[in-house]
């Protein structure tokens, strides 16, 4: 991997290219969904063999997914249980579970590490990442882990206590752990780089954190679905894609000014293979000219569909979307869901029923609500069977009128 991305375009192209034909002869005669999406579109796998022909292959959402259950999106040689599950980013409203073989995971692991080599770590530095995983500490790594539920000055007293080179985690933690330290006046450690995740990172967000931290920030895109897609190299001028991974595609929106709907297809991953798949986000290709850096890897200028909004609450508080959206996905039942903030405290959950009976129940969305925001405030649920996203393709899974107002 390390090697990959500092290859010619004619070399990337051809690794993709004999990856894509492995992964779609693979997924339509092991997995169920596949084979019947072929046939439905009147293709094999025989007629797929360049990137050209991907267009020949219908695209996939998430909603489709999830009107089908496991036994039709799994690799059926291989055992479901054994599998490690992970659910998909709240980012779109749409919980979903990923399953994993054993192989897929390491392939996750070394496209995160290629990322935080780009940003300078190496094997060794202390790092800390504010996630919202249960993932043990790797102290033989010298990673330790923070819950993105924990308060600013948690997370504060963390950063001070372990002193990590590296601080990894969600744009809106990290901005509230400076927000936090700039209005106590409290000094933090000052890590070496800074590595934000998750969320969009603006420009006034980017120079804060560097005032705060007086560290180099680095941005990573990535999905569930596909693992770490795009990250920042020292340059800054966008991200590099790892196209020996994943085929990124940009397909046109009606009156996008330039956006495009970023669809993927991953070339790793058998046992739940995603071709064509709609990622919900939306976005701007890089320039076509390569990186001053070197790589080879095609750029992505940035990425516009992953603006979540901040709560803002009564008291002063301002709570992360995530706290809510890592929350709300763990509900079974839910296909799709919006948190809109009428007034400081007043929110209304719209839960998208789909075509199948919803069996989440509305006690459990006040339980999750009220344990995130406090038992001030006042919840409405509404159900119906679709959520129809705003203009232009965006959706908004947590929407403050608060910040509109």
């Amino acid at each position: 991997m390390m090697r990959a991305q500092w290859l010619d375009r004619l070399k990337i192209q051809e690794i993709q290219e004999r990856k894509l034909r492995h992964v779609i002869r693979h997924a339509y005669k092991n997995v169920p969904f596949y084979k019947r999406l072929f046939d439905d579109a009147g293709i094999s796998p025989a007629d797929i063999n360049t990137l050209d022909d991907l267009e020949k292959i219908p695209v996939t959402t998430k909603s489709i997914l999830q009107e089908y259950g496991p036994e039709f999106l799994i690799n059926r040689t291989m055992v479901p249980t054994k599998l490690k599950t992970e659910h998909s980013s709240g980012s779109t409203g749409r919980p979903f579970t990923v399953f994993f073989h054993s192989d897929y995971v390491y392939v996750r692991n070394a496209l995160f590490l290629r990322g935080l080599r780009a940003a300078g770590y190496s094997i060794g530095r202390k790092l800390l990442l504010v996630t919202d995983s249960d993932n043990a500490s790797k102290h033989w790594l010298r990673w330790r882990y923070a819950s993105i539920q924990d308060p600013p000055e948690l997370l504060l007293e963390q950063v001070n206590r372990y002193r990590p080179d590296f601080l990894y985690g969600c744009t809106t933690s990290l901005r509230q752990l400076a927000e936090y330290m700039r209005s106590t006046n409290l000094l933090g450690f000052q890590p070496e780089k800074i590595i934000t995740t998750a969320e969009m990172i603006d420009a006034p967000t980017r120079r804060f954190l560097e005032g705060t931290f007086k560290a180099e920030i680095y941005d990573f895109y990535g999905l569930t679905e596909m693992g770490l897609v795009g990250w920042e190299c020292h340059e800054h001028n966008g991200y590099h894609l790892a196209e020996d991974t994943t085929i990124i595609e940009y397909l046109p929106i009606e009156n996008g000014d330039g956006v495009s709907k970023i669809v993927m297809t991953n070339l790793e991953l058998m046992s739940m293979p995603f071709i064509r798949f709609d990622t919900g986000d939306i976005g701007i290709p890089g320039k076509r000219e390569s990186c001053p850096c070197g790589r080879g890897f095609s750029m992505l200028e940035r990425v516009e569909g992953r603006r979540l909004d901040c709560i803002q609450l009564k008291d002063g508080r301002r709570v992360s979307p995530y706290k809510l959206t890592c929350q709300l996905e763990k509900l079974q039942g839910i296909a799709r869901y919006q948190v809109i903030q009428e007034d400081y405290g007043t929110f209304t959950v719209k839960v998208e029923t789909g075509k199948r009976r919803v069996t989440v129940r509305d006690d459990e969305i006040h339980k999750v609500m009220h344990s995130v925001l406090g038992n001030e405030i006042k919840v409405v649920v509404q159900k119906a069977v679709n959520i129809e996203p705003t203009s232009g393709g965006k959706f908004r899974v947590i929407k403050s009128q608060v910040q509109e107002a």
